[in-house]
């Protein structure tokens, strides 16, 4: 007996692609990102290949939005988190996309811990000017 083919099914509108060119213009800089062939990014892109969860899961921690964003809505400027400005300068700079999780973790510590520090300003605004000239302090 012959196999019988699969039935195609109708995959649910995603967001793959928007997410993608959200952060990556064209499909060649999310290959680089993603380690991808062009022709996987077209298939995930266009439906003509099921998106599993490994694949969402890293694609999500590259575009800097959660894996189910990918299946549930569009990126959006109302929805452009600090976080996914983050994590695209990063890209943009060099970070590779392996490493962008341990980036990002690591500048929200920084950011964090700024956060928490209470302002040192000098009492009656005793700041040094920025355009004044300094006076050397003669060493012991």
């Amino acid at each position: 007996m012959a196999p019988r083919p699969k039935p195609k099914r109708d995959r649910g509108r995603h967001f793959f692609r928007a997410w993608r060119e959200n952060v990556f213009p064209n499909q060649m800089d999310a290959m680089e990102a993603l380690g991808w062939s062009q022709s996987k990014i077209s298939r995930l892109e266009n439906g003509d290949t099921p998106y599993n969860q490994d694949d969402l899961e890293f694609a999500a921690e590259v575009f800097g939005c959660s894996p189910a964003d990918l299946i549930t809505r569009p990126p959006g400027d109302a929805d452009r988190t600090p976080e996914i400005q983050l994590r695209s300068a990063l890209l943009a700079f060099g970070v590779d996309a392996e490493d962008l999780g341990r980036a990002v973790s690591s500048v929200k510590v920084f950011v964090d811990d700024l956060d928490e520090q209470p302002s040192q300003d000098l009492p009656d605004d005793q700041h040094e000017r920025a355009s004044g000239r300094r006076v050397k302090v003669p060493s012991r």
